[in-house]
């Protein structure tokens, strides 16, 4: 089944994976696969802590530079300073 929707919670709450798009032209920016246990409760530290990742990419959606180079290729690059990680193990331009 495929469910569309711009809630965050619902799309956590019903699925077993999340696709970001980007703004126009649509792409897939990235696919997160949701791992909680069922039934979710919208309020426990892991749900929260999902969402606001997700909050978190959403803002740099369409505006992230491709991730084509592997972690220890950045690093010895001096990329890996342009990334943040987040709790999730997600990974976001920095902005700052």
């Amino acid at each position: 089944m495929l469910l569309v929707t711009h809630d965050i919670d619902e799309a956590i709450y019903m699925s077993d994976r999340i696709v970001i798009m980007t703004p126009r032209p649509g792409r897939i920016e990235r696919t997160i696969e949701i791992e909680l246990e069922r039934p979710r409760q919208r309020n426990s530290s892991s749900f929260l802590r999902l969402r606001s990742d997700i909050l978190e990419m959403l803002h740099f959606t369409g505006q992230a530079v491709g991730e084509s180079l592997s972690v220890q290729d950045e690093e010895e690059s001096g990329k890996a300073e342009n990334w943040v990680a987040s709790s999730t193990g997600c990974r976001f331009p920095r902005t700052s």
